[in-house]
């Protein structure tokens, strides 16, 4: 029996929100924001299903369209409990995996223009994944979700979405401007007194970031005394 995985536990969350056909869960994936924060190929999420059902979290059924049959998986209770469970559990912390930036990191080694071209590259990404989302936002803005009783969720997720699109977006175009004014990719003066500059500000937003956990435990000390 194949172990459940994270994917697993995504497509359980699917069938928890309605009963769905392998390909409709695919096709559910590919249009919500779950392709976004945990993509997989396509081969993969058409096996989590059966693996659901193996490990009791889901059923099989045959549902008929005319004359074509099809199989649709429910959750069961025992699924919904297993789903709970797991989201009470510590999750991965955020991981990129981002080509782009690989290319940015080792730019000393090519030209100037690579390197701006990459971060151009990495800027314009940023705006076609915009362009490609708006229908979908508008219409969740305008319209709805299709589970409207889900949406107070959806939001609160999309705003971390369109967060990253944005931090990418002025990122790259500090960046950009950045870059621009140097003479090359080899560190001469200019460039070192940038660098030291750049890193005393990275320092610094650091620390006040870290700040907030030796806050953390006396936050949650007051928040209980108030309860």
């Amino acid at each position: 029996m194949r172990p459940l995985t994270t994917t697993s536990y995504a497509v359980l969350g699917l069938l928890a929100v309605r009963p769905r056909s392998a390909y409709d869960l695919v096709r559910q994936i590919k249009r919500s924001n779950i392709r976004l924060i945990w993509p997989r190929a396509e081969s993969k999420l058409y096996e989590e299903p059966k693996t659901l059902v193996a490990h009791g979290l889901a059923t099989s059924g045959v549902a008929r369209t005319g004359a074509r049959r099809r199989s649709v998986y429910r959750i069961t209770p025992r699924g919904r409990h297993a789903l709970r469970q797991w989201l009470g559990e510590p999750g991965a912390a955020l991981l990129l995996e981002f080509e782009s930036m690989v290319k940015v990191v080792y730019a000393d080694f090519g030209t100037k223009e690579q390197m701006l071209t990459n971060i151009r590259r990495i800027r314009d990404g940023a705006v076609e994944r915009a362009c490609a989302s708006l229908p979908l936002v508008r219409e969740l803005a305008e319209v709805g979700p299709r589970f409207p009783e889900r949406a107070h969720v959806i939001a609160v997720v999309d705003r971390f979405l369109v967060d990253v699109l944005q931090t990418t977006l002025r990122w790259s175009e500090w960046a950009e401007h950045a870059v621009e004014e140097w003479s090359g990719t080899r560190q001469d003066r200019v460039t070192a007194a940038q660098a030291r500059r750049i890193l005393a500000e990275n320092a610094t937003a650091v620390e006040a970031i870290a700040t907030r956990a030796s806050r953390a435990p006396e936050s949650s000390t007051h928040g209980r005394r108030a309860r």
